[in-house]
């Protein structure tokens, strides 16, 4: 799997971009690097394209897995939105599951939703919208 991190300041986001073959290593480096982007930039919300990922290797123990290490990084989250951009419903499937599982572990005022293209989730994303 790649991935791509990296802080954008004109939209002030934390945006990532993957592609290949999931891996959850690799997943949970991507998080690792979505975690300490925001603890710079602590008003910054975040976009993940899952657009060119096959998610088909992770297993639900993995989700699971990389859900509790979203857990134990919660304080980062709270309070931000994080936009997921998919193409297919595979990968829509994948998202909402990791979402039910980072709700169930307790993450709380953490806010996410799935989208099919960049334009809606940028959108979405601005302070002042809709589910913040």
């Amino acid at each position: 799997m790649k991935y791509e991190c990296s802080y954008n300041s004109a939209l002030n986001i934390v945006e990532t971009v993957t592609a290949g073959s999931a891996s959850m290593t690799e997943m949970l480096e991507m998080l690792h690097c979505i975690v300490e982007l925001c603890k710079r930039n602590e008003s910054a919300n975040i976009i993940v394209d899952h657009s060119k990922l096959d998610p088909d290797p992770l297993t639900t123990d993995a989700l699971s897995n990389i859900s509790r290490h979203v857990a134990l990084a919660k304080d980062i989250f709270k309070n931000r939105k994080c936009a997921h951009i998919v193409a297919e419903d595979f990968q829509f499937g994948l998202v909402r599951a990791w979402e039910t599982m980072v709700e169930l572990a307790g993450v709380t005022d953490f806010y996410t939703n799935i989208f099919k293209n960049r334009a809606d989730a940028v959108e979405w994303i601005q302070p002042g919208r809709t589910g913040f």
